[in-house]
């Protein structure tokens, strides 16, 4: 079982957060005169520099942390980073476990994947496991279960509610990215026939939401 299910915040590196905690705990601060767009910091300290803006200069930098991880754990690896990441943040981005498939098999063995069919007797294992399904996953057994309708009218509402309730013109843009994160993977597991036009309409939002906000912490 991994060791950092129980970890209290402070303790977990970078790579060992998902997406959105690590956003509560980063930001970036924009450069001028200079040949990226910002630098991202991290508890105060440097995490390098980033070619973005806003929320898709968060995830870059996120991304970075995994990957300089995996590479450390390669075969061809260098020792830059002795900490592995979670299954959980790993899970954000696939590519990276095709990447480095022999590190991404130290992140499976750390956290103790439970086999196909099994159903583990542990809790932090089950919660484990749901802390590394995709939005996409989670929505698709939903709707196996043929609860998904229901779920769709209640992401809507949610939707509603925030944009009502000006949550989504605030200046951070964490929940509209979230917001419009859940709701592209309810449109792309839809069914309907337009399903891929819909996600990627959403999509695009997130795209705007990236070059037009800056997450910035004096």
């Amino acid at each position: 079982m991994s060791k950092y299910i129980n970890a209290a915040p402070q303790e977990l590196r970078p790579q060992q957060m998902i997406f959105e905690v690590f956003c509560r705990e980063a930001f970036l601060k924009p450069l001028e005169n200079h040949g990226r767009a910002a630098e991202v910091f991290f508890r105060g300290a440097r995490l390098g520099f980033v070619d973005h803006l806003g929320v898709a200069g968060l995830m870059q930098a996120h991304e970075r942390e995994l990957n300089n991880a995996l590479y450390s754990h390669s075969p061809t690896g260098l020792p830059i980073d002795d900490e592995l990441p979670s299954a959980a943040a790993l899970a954000e981005y696939p590519h990276l476990r095709r990447r480095f498939p022999e590190a991404a098999q130290l992140v499976d063995a750390q956290n103790g994947p439970v086999p196909d069919g099994a159903v583990s007797a542990s809790p932090d294992a089950q919660a484990n496991v749901l802390r590394s399904a995709s939005a996409e996953q989670l929505l698709m057994e939903l709707a196996r279960r043929g609860v998904f309708m229901d779920l769709h009218h209640a992401v809507g509402a949610l939707h509603d509610h925030l944009e009502r309730a000006g949550h989504l013109d605030s200046d951070s843009p964490l929940t509209s990215y979230l917001t419009y994160r859940l709701r592209a993977a309810d449109a792309a597991v839809s069914g309907r026939s337009d399903s891929a036009d819909a996600a990627g309409r959403w999509r695009e939002k997130i795209d705007i939401l990236n070059a037009a906000h800056v997450r910035t912490r004096h």
